[in-house]
């Protein structure tokens, strides 16, 4: 198949004035469009005319329904996902708070590690005495600030 009525012909033809990619893809888009009309053709008989134009103009439409219809379930099963590991981060706690509070936690010492071991931490490991601290929530009017 290939440009087999007036129209068709033209458009084959002004493709190839167009730059070589850009005309490899009208000559393309061409070819799939004259198979498409012969289709058309074959299972929309002449008595139902009105029906064929308005198939025959709805070609790009049919062009596309296959990629949509194959990345929508990419898509949905892409967003799943990301969903998912959001919640789980969530029920978790970070292991390392961002924004302001990521500087270096300052070493204790010897007296503070006793205070700490009577709070119910073990003081062996500062790095895990931090990330078992819940993140600082932002303060509110009227709330001085703790030191």
């Amino acid at each position: 198949s290939g440009g087999r009525d007036k129209g068709g012909f033209v458009a084959y033809m002004q493709s190839m004035s167009y730059p070589a990619p850009i005309g490899l893809i009208v000559r393309g888009f061409l070819a799939l469009q004259s198979v498409y009309k012969d289709f058309v053709r074959l299972f929309l008989p002449a008595q139902l005319a009105p029906y064929r134009k308005l198939v025959l103009s709805a070609f790009p439409v049919f062009l596309v329904l296959p990629v949509v219809f194959l990345m929508l379930p990419l898509v949905l099963l892409c967003r799943r996902g990301k969903g998912e590991s959001d919640r789980g981060r969530s029920a978790q706690p970070s292991k390392r708070p961002g924004g302001r509070s990521s500087s270096p936690v300052p070493k204790r010492g010897a007296g503070d590690k006793a205070s700490a071991q009577a709070e119910g931490q073990e003081g062996d490991s500062v790095a895990e005495a931090a990330a078992a601290t819940p993140a600082a929530e932002p303060k509110r009017e009227g709330e001085k600030k703790e030191d």
